[in-house]
């Protein structure tokens, strides 16, 4: 049972210890999870992305091209489009 909710995820596909991709598969295998939004932050390979929005990624943002002030705004635009 999930007792918090996210209103989005941010995920990096590279992780120390487990994997972005498993946990993308995770959240979209989860009945309760699955709606969440998720952006992809990392600095994969950008052709990468169109198999993202396959697996449910709203957004697929490559590191080295965007300001965490960017990311930041992405963020709220999502959120604020939920409400």
């Amino acid at each position: 049972m999930v007792s918090f909710l996210p209103e989005i995820v941010l995920l990096d596909l590279y992780t120390p210890k487990v994997s972005g991709f498993d946990v993308l598969k995770s959240v979209k295998e989860n009945l309760m999870l699955k709606k969440i939004p998720i952006i992809v932050l990392t600095n994969i390979n950008p052709d990468v992305a169109d198999l993202m929005k396959n697996w449910g990624v709203a957004y697929f943002l490559l590191k080295a091209d965007n300001t965490p002030g960017q990311v930041m705004q992405r963020v709220r635009m999502i959120i604020d489009n939920k409400k």
